[in-house]
C-alpha cells in the first residue's frame, strides 16, 4: 500500500526496512535473512521443499504505522490460516528493526510463494513491503 506521508518519512521508513533482519524460526535452526544478501540456509530449505521461490510477509503494523498488539496479532492469525488455506509450507519468524521503540513484527516465511502472489497477500494484510527471492539468489525488498 502506498503511503501518504512526506518524502523524507518515507524514506527513513523504506532505510529501515532494509536494515531490518528477518528472522526464520527454522526446524533445524534459526536465521536471519537480510536485504541484498543470500541465506544457504534459506537454500536448504527450499532443497528440502523442492521450492524454488520464498516470500516473507506479516500482517503486523499496516501501510508502516505503528498500532496495538491486540489488532497485529488478530491480523497475523488471519493471515496464517490464510497461506493454511494454500496448502503452502509457512515458516514462522519476526522482523527485528534497529530502533528499539518498534516491536518485532511477527511474520510468515511463505515457501513456494510467487512475487505476485505474494505482492497480492502482502497487499490485502495493507503492507507496504514485503521481503522475496528465488532459489540461489538474495533477499530482495519488494514494494507493493
Amino acid at each position: 500500500m502506498q503511503s501518504r506521508s512526506d518524502p523524507g518519512e518515507t524514506a527513513a521508513r523504506h532505510a529501515a526496512y532494509r536494515a531490518t533482519a528477518f528472522r526464520v524460526d527454522a526446524p533445524g535452526g534459526g536465521f536471519d535473512l537480510r536485504i541484498g544478501a543470500r541465506a544457504p540456509e534459506l537454500d536448504a530449505l527450499l532443497d528440502v521443499a523442492g521450492a524454488q521461490c520464498w516470500a516473507y510477509v506479516t500482517a503486523h503494523n499496516p501501510g508502516g504505522r505503528l498500532r496495538d498488539a491486540a489488532a497485529n496479532e488478530a491480523d497475523q492469525r488471519r493471515l496464517a490460516e490464510r497461506v493454511r488455506r494454500t496448502g503452502l509450507t509457512a515458516i514462522a519468524g519476526r522482523g527485528i528493526g534497529t530502533d528499539a521503540a518498534w516491536p518485532p513484527e511477527e511474520s510468515l516465511l511463505i515457501l513456494d510463494l510467487a512475487r505476485d502472489a505474494a505482492i497480492a497477500l502482502a497487499r490485502e494484510f495493507g503492507q507496504e513491503a514485503l521481503v522475496a527471492g528465488n532459489r540461489g539468489g538474495v533477499a530482495e525488498l519488494v514494494f507493493c
